[in-house]
C-alpha cells in the first residue's frame, strides 16, 4: 500500500461488465491506473482463427504478454507509481510485474457471456461465423469453462485440453481466498458497493460501457445448443454460483439500499453537471461564431 491506496489488480474476463469497472477504477485512481494499450489488431492471428481464416494460431499468444506489453515500456519510475493494474490477465499477473496478491474479478453467466462474445466479435471485429458453427467448432478456448480456466492457469498452452475438477478447484480456492472483491455481471451494482466498502470510497458512480446490442438471448438459442453450452461449462456455471456467495458474505453489514441509492443519486447529479457542461461549451462555440461573423460583416 502507497498513499494510503492498496495495490490492486483486476483480472478482467471478456464480456462480464469489465469496462464499467474499468472506467469507475480510473475516476478514483486516474493516472496511478495502469491500463494496456487501447485497441487491439483485428488481424491479430487468434481473431482471424475464430473468423475461420487460418487453421491455427500460435497458443504462446495467449499470455500476459501482450496486456503488459505497455508495462515494460514504461519507466521504473512510472511503474512503482501505478497501484491499480486492469487487463485481460491470467491469474499469477502479480508475479510477473511484482504486487501484493490482492485482485478483484468479476464472473458472469458463462451462457450469457458466450452470447455476448459472438455479439462483440460480429459487432466489431468482422466475424461472420453463425452463432451455432461458433458453438459446434468450439473454435473460441473461451467458450468452454474459459472464465475457470483463466483463474486456474497461467496461459492457455499451460492446460490446452479440457477444464478438469482439479482445475476448478485451484479456480474458487483463488476467488475465495486471493481476490478482494468478486462480483458478477448480474449483480454490478452491488459489487460496486462492496467494492467501495472494501476500498473505502465515498461514492460511485458509472455508466454501462461497451454492452452488445444486436446478441441472441438465451431463449433464442436452440435446445440442443444450449444443452451442449451447459454441459461444456459446467464449471463455469459452478464457479458463477460461488462468486454470488462470496458477494453476499462480502455484503453482510454493508446498508446496501442505502448505498444504491447514494450511487443513483451521485451519478444523476453527474449527469446534469455533464449536461451542463456540454451546454456551456455548445454556448461557447455559438458565441465564437457569432464573434467571428460580426468581424467579418464589419472587414467589409
Amino acid at each position: 500500500m502507497a498513499g494510503g491506496i492498496p495495490d490492486l489488480i483486476f483480472l478482467h474476463h471478456k464480456k462480464t461488465g469489465g469496462l464499467t469497472l474499468r472506467h469507475l477504477l480510473r475516476e478514483h485512481y486516474g493516472d496511478a491506473l495502469y491500463e494496456p494499450m487501447r485497441g487491439g489488431r483485428v488481424d491479430a492471428p487468434y481473431l482471424r482463427y475464430l473468423r475461420e481464416e487460418t487453421d491455427s494460431f500460435d497458443v504462446g499468444e495467449e499470455t500476459n504478454g501482450p496486456s503488459l506489453e505497455r508495462w515494460w515500456q514504461l519507466s521504473a519510475a512510472e511503474r512503482e507509481r501505478m497501484r491499480v493494474l486492469v487487463g485481460h490477465f491470467w491469474y499469477g499477473v502479480h508475479e510477473q510485474v511484482g504486487r501484493p496478491e490482492s485482485y478483484v474479478t468479476i464472473l458472469r453467466h458463462p451462457i450469457d457471456r458466450v452470447l455476448s462474445m459472438h455479439a462483440h466479435y460480429r459487432e466489431h471485429r468482422n466475424m461472420t461465423v453463425p452463432f451455432d458453427r461458433y458453438v459446434l467448432t468450439e473454435r473460441d478456448w473461451d467458450l468452454s469453462n474459459g472464465q475457470t480456466r483463466r483463474l486456474a492457469t497461467a496461459w492457455l498452452g499451460e492446460h490446452i485440453g479440457d477444464v478438469t475438477q482439479t482445475m476448478y478447484d485451484v479456480a474458487a480456492e483463488r476467488l475465495t481466498e486471493k481476490f478482494l472483491v468478486v462480483g458478477t455481471t448480474e449483480r454490478f451494482d452491488e459489487m460496486a458497493v462492496a467494492l467501495a466498502h472494501a476500498l473505502g470510497w465515498r461514492s460511485t458512480t458509472y455508466k454501462l460501457k461497451n454492452a452488445s446490442e444486436a446478441r441472441l438471448t438465451r431463449s433464442q438459442v436452440p435446445k440442443e445448443l444450449l444443452d451442449r453450452l451447459i454441459a461444456r461449462n459446467e464449471f463455469d456455471l459452478r464457479l458463477h454460483s460461488l462468486a454470488n456467495e462470496l458477494l453476499d458474505q462480502k455484503l453482510v453489514g454493508i446498508d446496501v439500499a442505502t448505498a444504491l441509492q447514494q450511487h443513483e443519486r451521485a451519478t444523476r447529479v453527474n449527469e446534469y453537471k455533464r449536461q451542463a457542461r456540454v451546454k456551456l461549451a455548445d454556448a461557447m462555440q455559438y458565441g465564437k461564431r457569432a464573434s467571428e461573423a460580426a468581424r467579418r460583416r464589419l472587414a467589409r
